[in-house]
């Protein structure tokens, strides 16, 4: 068994592994292959799958991936044994509260930055009720003001969307072209990866958009989202749109952390969460 570069056909593989309980974004294979896949190598082995991301100084492993549940530890250990002989610091995130109860010998943590948040696709949709007030406002603001349609993604739009993306990469810092970046290949693998993406127009003119995977075990990922906010409440809209349309048939969906910025969680906040799952990082 080695380790290889994650490729398009280990979709399967992972999938196999995925249970009703599997809702962190760790568990979206479409998002782990955008992310930085030229770095993200992936084990299969009868029993688990391993994959990392190669950061120079250190290997971050995902959660191992479980054909059999009782083969945790020895996962953990075969990640830890490659990052050591490779000379490199072994770190593992991801890991539930069941799952550190049974891990000895590492550095434990938990970063509220980390936890992920979960919503009722439900709820997004029907925004009822006084906690939804200010977002309601917002889409029938949208609704009323300008001359709009939503559709589906396709190869025809790529240039419309990267220069969408284009315009909030100006307003951003540099590390933010790593996720422009991630967004592009999500757009070159989207029908490979089954992705939904959510084109909202006003006119003629793309003002927001939308790219969420549903894993294999029926929960939503909303990966990527970028508005215009020259229009007033674009951003409610493309994520009312989105969860009407293309989410429909799920119970959650999974909006992925807020990395510690106060601006992100706070308006991660506002949509009420149903969950905020929190996950465990271990070291050496």
């Amino acid at each position: 068994m080695k380790f290889e570069k994650i490729q398009l056909n280990d979709k399967e593989f992972f999938e196999k592994t995925l249970k009703t309980t599997d809702i962190f974004w760790e568990f979206s294979f479409a998002c782990l292959f955008v992310w930085n896949k030229d770095k993200t190598y992936i084990l299969k082995s009868d029993k688990y799958l391993l994959l990392y991301f190669d950061l120079e100084d250190k290997y971050l492993f995902l959660p191992p991936y479980l054909y059999d549940k009782n083969s945790l530890l020895e996962a953990i250990e075969c990640a830890e044994n490659h990052a050591l002989d490779s000379s490199v610091k072994f770190v593992m995130r991801g890991l539930t509260e069941c799952q550190i109860a049974n891990i000895n010998g590492f550095e434990i943590t938990a970063k509220e930055s980390d936890y992920d948040y979960i919503y009722s696709v439900k709820q997004l949709i029907e925004l009822s009720g006084k906690k939804f007030h200010s977002k309601r406002n917002f889409v029938n603001r949208f609704t009323s003001k300008y001359n709009y349609h939503f559709r589906q993604y396709s190869f025809n739009d790529y240039d419309a969307v990267v220069k969408l993306c284009e315009k909030w990469l100006n307003d951003k810092e540099s590390n933010a072209l790593w996720e422009f970046n991630a967004i592009k290949r999500a757009l070159e693998f989207s029908e490979a990866l089954s992705l939904k993406i959510g084109l909202l127009f006003v006119g003629e003119n793309l003002v927001a958009m939308s790219i969420s995977d549903i894993a294999k075990n029926g929960v939503a990922h909303t990966l990527f989202e970028k508005g215009d906010t020259q229009y007033e409440g674009v951003y409610q809209t493309i994520n009312y749109l989105t969860a009407k349309h293309l989410l429909k048939d799920c119970e959650i969906v999974n909006r992925q952390e807020d990395l510690g910025i106060e601006g992100l969680k706070k308006a991660k906040l506002s949509y009420n969460p149903i969950l905020l799952g929190k996950k465990y990082t271990i070291s050496k």
